[in-house]
């Protein structure tokens, strides 16, 4: 049996991610249809029928994505492509024109032969209607309750990743050394709270999971469960930070500068995973139980309100050079903790019908 290779690991990672921003997603789905990244576990099929020329049936062929993967690496007699989606089929219609292999059947597959409406949202940017097909629903409600999750999880993803883009520019004012110095913390930072992430995604889920069948008993469980096995992964990493930072900064840099800096900046982030795996499973915890709005909007403006201008305002303008900006990152994860476990506490998220 062969392991995915786009479902786990860096790729798996990466594509949920993106699948987080519509945006980002419907941009980066339009370049990847040429470069087949996320197919890549069907090279498989190149083992069992590397020189046989062979049929395939591709059920929801999508936008070809499939199908232009299996004309490069296999040798194909036909690709029967059924796909129901008129802007999908738009696409398949112009493979077709260049390659007369590939047999298009505008429907999907059922057990019986009905119509369906689906519903998909768009969204416009730059005066263009671009489709997002990837969320398509069988009833309007659904696509409707999906929107209201999804968005302000995406918008908080793209709030982040452009908020942590300032602080690295704050960083880089302040000194290239502390720009670089950043840069390593940060990297190893990942070490620790990547495991940590995949509990709180677990912890989501399962408490998704029993929100959904009214166990709000187990939901708390599976919350308080979930809490102990990150602290547990992400202070042990934290006490190893605190007690070796030396020893595993030797292991990316020899540069002096840097480990002086390192050294404080390590152990700092040492003491913080302890407060770290509380935001990272109560805020994924929240998400599961369908609250998204609520600790997207308090992050976005922990960073935004707070830790970013504190940051350039200490660091910069009052010189306090490269421990403030942390020490106003170190406060952002405590408030956050806080203002998360007051949530958590007053429970209204259980009420929320998932």
């Amino acid at each position: 049996m062969q392991t995915s290779k786009t479902q786990v690991g860096f790729l798996g990672f990466l594509e949920s991610i993106i699948r987080r921003n519509a945006l980002l997603y419907y941009l980066i789905r339009n370049i990847v249809i040429y470069f087949n990244i996320f197919e890549e576990d069907f090279k498989i099929l190149t083992k069992y029928f590397k020189d046989k020329k062979i049929n395939i049936i591709d059920v929801g062929a999508s936008d070809g994505i499939s199908a232009n993967f299996f004309l490069k690496n296999l040798n194909v007699n036909k690709i029967y492509c059924y796909e129901p989606h008129k802007i999908f089929i738009k696409n398949l219609v112009k493979y077709k024109k260049d390659n007369k292999k590939i047999i298009l059947k505008k429907y999907g597959i059922s057990s019986r032969e009905n119509k369906i409406i689906v519903y998909y949202p768009s969204i416009k940017f730059f005066g263009l209607n671009l489709p997002l097909l990837t969320y398509t629903f069988y009833d309007k409600s659904e696509l409707k309750k999906q929107i209201k999750l999804s968005v302000p999880m995406g918008s908080q993803e793209m709030m982040i990743a452009v908020g942590y883009s300032f602080f690295y520019k704050i960083m880089s004012i302040i000194g290239i050394v502390e720009l670089a110095t950043t840069q390593l913390l940060f990297t190893v930072m990942h070490a620790s709270f990547m495991p940590a992430m995949g509990v709180g995604q677990a912890c989501a889920t399962l408490v998704g999971k029993y929100m959904g069948s009214k166990e709000i008993e187990k939901s708390e469980q599976s919350i308080k469960e979930s809490l102990r096995i990150a602290e547990y992964i992400m202070g042990t990493m934290g006490i190893i930070f605190i007690l070796f930072p030396k020893f595993i900064l030797l292991l990316f840099t020899s540069d002096p500068n840097i480990l002086q800096l390192g050294v404080w900046g390590l152990r700092l982030i040492g003491f913080l995973q302890f407060i770290d795996a509380i935001c990272f499973t109560l805020f994924l915890a929240l998400t599961g139980a369908g609250n998204t709005l609520f600790p997207a909007l308090v992050e976005s403006s922990l960073i935004w309100g707070f830790m970013l201008p504190f940051s350039y305002y200490t660091g910069v303008v009052l010189g306090g050079g490269f421990k403030s900006p942390f020490i106003a990152f170190a406060i952002y994860l405590f408030l956050m903790a806080i203002i998360l476990s007051l949530k958590m506490k007053k429970g209204d998220w259980k009420e929320i019908d998932v």
